[in-house]
C-alpha cells in the first residue's frame, strides 16, 4: 500500500497538523513492516520511536510490581529500579 502511495504522488515527507510524519503514523499503529520500509527510505521519528519504548518500559515495570503484590514504598523502589534498568538512551 506504501508503495502504491509513493507511486500515485504522495509526499513522504509531509507532516500533519500536529507535526507527525508516516512514520510515526506507523509507529502508533504498530505496523512494524511500514515502519521498516519507511525508515529504509530515511523517514524516521525517533522522537516518538523514544516515547513509546519508554512506555513499554513503564507498563512492564507496573504490571511486574502488581504482579509481584508490591504495595507504597516497596512498589516504588522496585517501579524505579525497573524503569532505570529498562529505559531507552
Amino acid at each position: 500500500m506504501l508503495q502504491l502511495l509513493l507511486r500515485r504522488g504522495a509526499r513522504l515527507h509531509e507532516v500533519d497538523g500536529l507535526g507527525d510524519n508516516a512514520t510515526a503514523y506507523a509507529l502508533r499503529a504498530d505496523r512494524q513492516p511500514n515502519v521498516a520500509y519507511l525508515k529504509g527510505l530515511g523517514l524516521g521519528s525517533p522522537d516518538l520511536e523514544r516515547q513509546i519504548m519508554s512506555d513499554k518500559v513503564a507498563r512492564k515495570c507496573l504490571e511486574e510490581g502488581t504482579r509481584r503484590g508490591l504495595k507504597d514504598k516497596a512498589y516504588d523502589r522496585f517501579f524505579a529500579a525497573c524503569y532505570e534498568a529498562g529505559k531507552p538512551n
